[in-house]
């Protein structure tokens, strides 16, 4: 199988460290030559300045991460009342999106997605 930029899905012919002061960052280089910068693993200082790890394009799974590293805040009391409505509202329209896209895309995960979309609908109705 060959591998993918995670930037633009394109195929590549590799990942590449490149060393800069005390950091390092990665690039995809594409078939053609052409290269992606995917950076570091972590961004130190988003991290610092954030409640939740920032990272790089390389990681080709951030987004789940993300996801993760939300809720977490949200069920550690990190995050105020406001900021727990908001992350819910967003979580929630993301889910949507999510549900809408998949079963258009992937017809067969509807059998799988239904038991989550019944227990979601009884918690929200039992509030």
């Amino acid at each position: 199988m060959q591998a993918r930029c995670p930037r633009c899905g394109a195929p590549i012919k590799g990942v590449y460290r490149v060393g800069k002061r005390s950091n390092t960052y990665y690039v995809a280089v594409h078939m053609d030559g052409t290269q992606h910068y995917l950076g570091p693993l972590h961004y130190k200082y988003g991290t610092r300045t954030n409640k939740i790890v920032v990272r790089g394009a390389i990681d080709v799974n951030r987004e789940l991460k993300y996801m993760e590293e939300i809720t977490k805040a949200i069920t550690e009391e990190r995050l105020g009342r406001e900021d727990v409505i908001n992350a819910l509202e967003e979580i929630m329209k993301a889910t949507a999106e999510l549900i809408t896209t998949a079963t258009q895309k992937y017809p067969e995960t509807t059998a799988a997605l239904t038991p989550w979309i019944e227990y979601m609908s009884r918690i929200i109705q039992s509030q």
